[in-house]
């Protein structure tokens, strides 16, 4: 009865330590981070292929408006995922300034914002902006995650 016991008890703790060392091969999903520079200049660029994307794109939005004038910035990111034939458009950020009747010659309005979008695998993304009046988008920094 002993040995029984005995056999039973290697046999299950062998077991355990096998399964053990079978779930320490299983990628859990280690993300990457990749520093980028990218423009909002419309042109296209490709993801990741196997896993989706997650963007941070940080911009600096300035507009200088003058008196009975406006201006206003946008970016805005589209993505494709069917290599450009039709585009979807993502998040949009923007900056404007107006000014109507003041003491000052003109009015400066900056804003510092981040795209932030998750996506799919094997997408093109691109960014464009609008400009009206004097304004500019300004790339700061960004980072992309795969996972």
């Amino acid at each position: 009865m002993n040995r029984i016991v005995l056999v039973l008890f290697i046999a299950l703790f062998g077991l355990m330590f096998w399964v053990n060392q079978s779930f320490r091969k299983i990628p859990i999903g280690n993300p990457t981070w990749t520093p980028v520079t990218r423009a909002a200049d419309g042109v296209a660029f490709a993801t990741s292929k196997e896993s989706t994307t997650t963007l941070y794109y940080t911009f600096r939005l300035d507009c200088t408006a003058t008196i009975g004038s406006n201006a206003a910035v946008t970016v805005l990111l589209q993505y494709s995922k069917n290599n450009g034939s039709t585009w979807i458009n993502g998040p949009t950020i923007g900056n404007s300034n107006q000014v109507t009747l003041a003491v000052v010659l003109n009015s400066q309005d900056q804003s510092t914002q981040t795209l932030t979008f998750e996506v799919p695998s094997g997408s093109l993304v691109k960014l464009t902006k609008s400009v009206t009046g004097t304004a500019n988008a300004t790339w700061i920094s960004g980072i992309e995650k795969t996972d």
